[in-house]
């Protein structure tokens, strides 16, 4: 019997503390955050979605749709669609993983996330901007980016090894910093 109520002590004890340190402890925080998204987003507004549905719609979304970032690119400076070095960049990524395209991605815009509605929507430092892939002629350098306007400066490589050596050591210094 004693040992039964031990037991039990215990385990009302560890649930009494686990509810603190969840709950209890942060609410005043926890209530400022809700009234601070409150006063934003009427809370009756997200009662029509389930949590992986608001996350959609506040994060974007990982899975890569390598045909709409296609279609929502904008091409500058003499790259166009057709340019050979074009179709060896969309070639290059074509042969990415998920993860890789989602690296290049956040290279060139600073989010690994895509908007839920598609490229067509993505956001720069004034606004909607899409991708863009300008074109350098200094094929010495390895693709650069300008963050806030979402474009990636593309070299305008003689060969598809060149351009794909270099976006993969480009790629590579990602998490390098300034």
């Amino acid at each position: 019997y004693t040992c039964v109520c031990v037991c039990v002590c215990v385990m009302e004890f560890v649930r009494k503390m686990i509810n603190w340190r969840l709950v209890d402890r942060v609410a005043v925080q926890t209530d400022a955050l809700v009234a601070g998204f409150q006063s934003v987003v009427p809370l009756e507004l997200l009662e029509p979605f389930d949590a992986a549905e608001l996350e959609l719609l506040l994060c974007g979304t990982t899975d890569v749709d390598l045909e709409d970032w296609k279609a929502n690119t904008l091409y500058k400076s003499g790259f166009t669609a057709d340019s050979e070095v074009i179709k060896w960049f969309w070639s290059a990524v074509e042969k990415m993983h998920n993860e890789e395209r989602l690296q290049l991605l956040q290279f060139v815009t600073g989010t690994s996330s895509i908007p839920s509605r598609g490229f067509a929507n993505l956001q720069g430092s004034d606004g909607d901007r899409r991708f863009s892939i300008m074109r350098v002629v200094d094929t010495s350098r390895l693709p650069q980016a300008h963050t806030c306007f979402n474009e990636l400066v593309l070299p305008e490589y003689e060969t598809r090894e060149d351009l794909e050596t270099k976006l993969n050591q480009a790629l590579s210094h990602l998490g390098d910093g300034m």
